[in-house]
């Protein structure tokens, strides 16, 4: 049974009046920070937008009650990358399920990076393949505060704010519908160590599901590795690119992929027959790819 999305809504926290999180978020902070010797630049306590994740899923999940989007759910899955700012609740998913009266399936993607968002579909439409689920939403959210070494200049998103989406094994006929055809991933171990090939991956892509060249769309970001390799691959081998290549916003996170999604279920002419997307891990060199179908 295939999966498809079937509407997404975006939106953006603007940030709120800075105020001096509560001492136990900081004392757990730094005390976590002390126990691989480093320790919190103070200030990155106070910058950001300093959103709590139950209060991005609120303002999603209000918008999608105004649009009568939240009946006949049977799975509810979360994907952040970022660890939350001074949580009120221990875990952000049972406050959801409470408030929003939810009577389904629920877990958490975390820990996997930029790419979580990839995995989360991936899960959910093997599930859907087994019938274990028939619609599902899934709830992305990013937040820009986070306390760190800012010295150590790791990534963190820029963007604060979430994406809901709804995943439908058996949507309506009439609807405006992605199909998931594929959602695979390129390990670091494939990508540094056997120097992985873009373009090699394309052209797999589309003799394994039959695509014409001509039909497909490539999004990639070019500040990634996934576009120089591609870039590099073309050039050295003067081949003509039968695609169309298309770019993504270089943010770090999830979010400009999200906005990549929304513009294809609000604009048919946005994508072609197939798209396929790349996005990449901020933090490691681990690459997953989602191949979409519009009208197939």
């Amino acid at each position: 049974m295939s999966s498809y999305l079937t509407s997404i809504i975006l939106q953006y926290i603007p940030s709120k009046p800075v105020q001096q999180p509560r001492e136990r978020y900081v004392n757990y902070m730094q005390d976590l920070y002390k126990l691989f010797g480093d320790q919190v630049t103070e200030e990155s306590f106070l910058e950001g937008s300093q959103c709590a994740y139950t209060e991005i899923g609120d303002v999603l999940f209000n918008e999608a009650k105004k649009m009568r989007q939240l009946v006949d759910i049977d799975m509810f899955v979360i994907n952040h990358w970022a660890h939350e700012f001074d949580p009120e609740y221990a875990a952000c998913g049972p406050y959801f399920l409470y408030t929003h009266k939810f009577d389904c399936n629920h877990f958490d993607i975390c820990d996997q990076g930029t790419i979580g968002i990839l995995t989360a579909l991936k899960i959910i439409s093997q599930y859907q393949y087994q019938c274990a689920s028939k619609n599902a939403v899934l709830l992305v959210m990013e937040q820009t505060t986070v306390p760190r070494n800012k010295f150590a200049y790791d990534p963190i998103p820029i963007l604060a704010g979430g994406a809901l989406f709804w995943i439908d094994s058996n949507p309506k006929s009439d609807a405006r519908k992605l199909r998931i055809i594929a959602i695979d991933f390129i390990h670091q171990a494939e990508v540094i160590e056997k120097g992985w090939n873009a373009l090699a991956t394309i052209q797999e892509v589309c003799r394994k599901f039959q695509i014409a060249e001509e039909n497909l769309s490539v999004f990639v970001s070019k500040s990634s590795f996934a576009y120089k390799s591609l870039q590099y691959a073309l050039d050295a081998s003067w081949q003509k690119q039968g695609f169309v290549l298309r770019f993504m916003d270089h943010l770090p996170g999830m979010l400009p992929f999200a906005k990549v999604l929304q513009s294809f279920m609000h604009n048919e002419k946005a994508c072609t027959k197939y798209s396929l997307l790349f996005q990449e891990d901020a933090e490691s060199a681990e690459i997953g790819y989602l191949l979409l179908g519009s009208g197939v």
